[in-house]
């Protein structure tokens, strides 16, 4: 039987609290559900629950609120790096094929193939090589 995880029974007894539960009607919400503690939740009772507070008024917040596309943003941050230091775009896929493999070992075709963590990871190397190449030329607008 897979319990929910640590974040999952925190959404619990967040709901619990919004929804100005009293401890017995905590409870015997749990007893509906089979259970006695919130750690012995499984999805699927989870998913009960959370309709059942959503009745009552409960609306869910995400964390985080980051845009689905963050890597239009990550290529759009390199492509002005890349122009600011007067880089062919052949550059920065050579930083990404030595940078990054495929699954299959080879390296990367361009670095608009890669995911949101391996350019969030280039967009570091490219900043380093901007502030090494500012600091070599003592510029100090933009820099």
């Amino acid at each position: 039987m897979g319990f929910i995880s640590k974040g999952q029974v925190k959404l619990f007894n967040t709901a619990v609290s919004k929804t100005g539960m009293t401890k017995l009607e905590r409870t015997a919400l749990l007893e509906g559900l089979g259970v006695t503690s919130s750690r012995h939740l499984t999805q699927a009772m989870l998913t009960e629950a959370m309709e059942h507070f959503e009745k009552l008024g409960f609306v869910p917040h995400r964390k985080f609120n980051r845009p689905a596309s963050s890597k239009d943003r990550l290529i759009g941050k390199i492509t002005a790096i890349r122009n600011e230091l007067g880089l062919m775009e052949s550059y920065v896929d050579a930083m990404a094929q030595r940078m990054f493999k495929n699954k299959d070992g080879r390296p990367v075709a361009s670095y608009r193939w890669l995911n949101a963590k391996q350019l969030h990871s280039l967009v570091a190397a490219l900043s380093y090589h901007q502030a090494r190449v500012c600091q070599a030329k003592k510029k100090t607008s933009r820099c």
